[in-house]
């Protein structure tokens, strides 16, 4: 659809002359000044230079698509720019703006990817059937199921994206939906107030839908101030983040040399990691230290100045670490001082004297990052095509999900997917652990391994496909 990159060029030109730019700044203020106040900006100039332009221009269009589709007490501005400059826009365009006026943001998930056609947009906060987006670039970089805050516009019976897109992650979508849902119900009462003032017949069910529809078109800034605060917080332009695991500890890479004592066999130790039930291994040679719970008198924070960094298994469990077996030694490796004291006090209690004190090894992210430069260019290349590349992970693949449906996720409540798929409220639970191991998946890169791996005999098989939407 060929919609023109300067569309709203004349509207701006003729705005300005008028009440709207107070209007405009009114709402610029809603978008930003929680973020502004927090940091103590007092200039644009300032808040492009904390988040970066990317997501400055981001937001700023966000603010821009909101004001065009609000009600001020000189009316809409499309409204009356149309009634008086209209005769001036093409048809397409006029279409264009009307859309723009009567839409609203919102929080989508994202399925059936054509890069550089179209995608399926399904809304999380008003529900119902998925909608086909017509979409070129940004279907080269989305994931599926991935969940993104944006603007849809219908033109011609065909839906496109306003202009703003911004990414939400599973837990800031959760908080967005819970902060809808409450803004809906206290929407509720002005509304029923509205509908007896004016007379209108009405029920429980048309206040309740009347609701959503009054807090989805004020949803937009609350999305701007849940991804400012949530996302960017502190993220000022050029600064490298503090690394933190899911323990909020700040990361730093440790390796733990442990001699194993003589006469002790690796079978040996083995055998009591298997009976350990916080250790479990991914190959004979290869075990995952995971968490079973939050170390006691645990506090949680959550980081002000930095990113969380967080690594887990495909069943959801969080891998605290892990032990490799290497001829006579054991090999532990954690991502914090702190997790490495454990770790270490945990096999000292399982094992004992099977294995010596231990040498520690310490890393910083910068270490690790300059080793990984220097060694950049010396790996040797196996001898394989893409296409043999290509089939060696998907049989990997095949064979690590079926394995896992037999096996307890405590994302299905510690059934295992044949069970819990056997039940309604199992099913819907059965779906959003597939789209989770989708979304993880296709948020690797893969660009080497050619397409990404199809679930879609993982739907079929645990007879949820018809939920894939």
């Amino acid at each position: 659809m060929n919609i023109p990159k300067n569309v709203f060029e004349s509207l701006v030109k003729w705005m300005a002359k008028g009440p709207w730019p107070e209007h405009l700044q009114e709402v610029l203020h809603e978008h930003f000044h929680a973020y502004c106040d927090l940091y103590d900006i007092d200039e644009f100039d300032e808040l492009a230079d904390q988040i970066g332009p990317h997501w400055f221009n981001s937001l700023w269009d966000a603010a821009f698509e909101d004001f065009l589709s609000r009600d001020t007490e000189d009316g809409n501005v499309i409204e009356t720019y149309l009634k008086r400059r209209g005769w001036r826009e093409t048809p397409m365009t006029k279409a264009f703006m009307q859309s723009m006026r009567t839409s609203a943001m919102s929080l989508y998930e994202v399925s059936d990817i054509r890069p550089g056609e179209s995608f399926l947009a399904r809304d999380l906060l008003k529900g119902g059937e998925p909608v086909r987006v017509e979409e070129k670039t940004a279907t080269q970089t989305l994931a599926p199921w991935q969940h993104i805050a944006t603007r849809l516009v219908t033109v011609r019976d065909r839906s496109i994206i306003a202009g703003c897109l911004l990414p939400f992650e599973p837990e800031m979508s959760a908080n967005l939906v819970e902060a809808f849902h409450v803004l809906a119900e206290n929407a509720e009462i002005g509304v029923e107030e509205m509908f007896d003032h004016t007379g209108e017949p009405t029920d429980d069910q048309k206040i309740q839908e009347t609701a959503l529809e009054v807090a989805l078109n004020m949803m937009a800034p609350v999305i701007s101030e849940i991804f400012l605060l949530d996302v960017l917080s502190g993220s000022a332009a050029g600064d490298i983040p503090q690394l933190y695991n899911s323990d909020d500890e700040e990361i730093e890479f440790c390796i733990l040399h442990y001699p194993i004592a003589k006469g002790v066999t690796q079978k040996q130790i083995q055998a009591i990691l298997t009976k350990a039930g916080d250790m479990e291994p991914a190959t004979q040679k290869f075990w995952n230290w995971f968490e079973t719970a939050k170390p006691a008198g645990k506090k949680r924070r959550k980081p002000t100045n930095g990113k969380q960094f967080q690594s887990q298994l495909m069943d959801g469990r969080t891998v605290l670490g892990s032990l490799e077996f290497k001829g006579r030694k054991l090999e532990a490796q954690v991502n914090s001082v702190e997790r490495a004291n454990r770790l270490k006090a945990r096999l000292q209690e399982l094992l004992g004297d099977m294995v010596r004190e231990p040498l520690t090894e310490r890393m910083t992210m910068e270490q690790v990052l300059g080793n990984h430069q220097r060694d950049a260019g010396t790996q040797e290349p196996l001898d394989l095509t893409p296409q043999e590349e290509a089939e060696i992970h998907k049989a990997f693949m095949d064979q690590h999900y079926r394995e896992t449906f037999d096996q307890p996720i405590p994302m299905l409540d510690d059934k295992t997917p044949r069970q819990a798929a056997k039940t309604k409220k199992g099913k819907d639970k059965v779906a959003v652990w597939i789209k989770y191991l989708e979304r993880q998946t296709a948020s690797r890169s893969n660009k080497d391994l050619g397409e990404s791996y199809d679930f879609l005999w993982m739907w079929e098989e645990l007879g949820v496909a018809d939920l894939r939407k």
